[in-house]
């Protein structure tokens, strides 16, 4: 993978989402916004309880008349570091939503979402294209045609910023019986769902690998 492809993935404009609330003024951002944020911003709600992966997420589907929209926020590595929001996903279609019944009816979440860097949904493969680049994978699914992208990256990490990120734990020990003590490091995925050559989902999830 060539510098310029990991430099686009990573950059931090695509973990940034803006215009969530009432007022479509708030932004909330993969590996920086906490739990607190994003019920500050949309209101409490409950984890799902539905078993696996999915008890770490909140969910959130839009009340304002005719939107569809829904959106949800993957809390990092229940139950030791369950604050952080690792990843956020949001779908143009509630009936694609399993859990639906277990999501809040909030004003905040509406079709006008988007990342600083420009994805929404309803933009054209086109369009997702120029901001992302060439999809790594492409997949046919059930929920539409997926796009892939990935990197993962090792990165020095001191104890304060472990500590920041909600990781205290964090030493850089030897691997047993080596002499070699692995910085911590991280993986990012963005996964975008295409229904008629428009983007009728996406996701961004960070994952510290330490």
């Amino acid at each position: 993978m060539s510098d310029e492809i990991t430099d686009r993935i990573y950059d931090e404009a695509h973990d940034r989402f803006v215009g969530f609330g009432p007022e479509g003024n708030a932004t909330l951002t993969v590996d920086e916004s906490l739990r607190a944020d994003v019920e500050g911003t949309l209101g409490t709600t409950t984890r799902l309880n539905v078993g696996g992966y999915e008890e770490r997420v909140l969910c959130y589907a839009s009340s304002r008349p005719g939107d569809d929209t829904v959106a949800l926020f993957t809390l990092s590595k229940c139950p030791e570091n369950c604050q952080r929001v690792s990843e956020i996903q949001v779908r143009a279609r509630k009936r694609e939503v399993r859990v639906l019944s277990k999501c809040a009816q909030v004003p905040g979440v509406h079709a006008g979402l988007a990342t600083q860097s420009g994805l929404h949904l309803g933009m054209t493969a086109a369009e997702a294209e120029a901001v992302l680049g060439a999809p790594q994978h492409i997949q046919k699914g059930l929920q539409g045609t997926m796009w892939f992208y990935g990197a993962s990256v090792s990165v020095a990490m001191s104890r304060e910023e472990a500590t920041r990120r909600g990781f205290p734990g964090v030493e850089h020990k030897p691997i047993p019986g080596t002499d070699y003590a692995p910085t911590p490091g991280f993986d990012k995925f963005i996964v975008l769902w295409l229904r008629e050559g428009r983007v009728s989902a996406w996701r961004v999830w960070l994952d510290w690998g330490l």
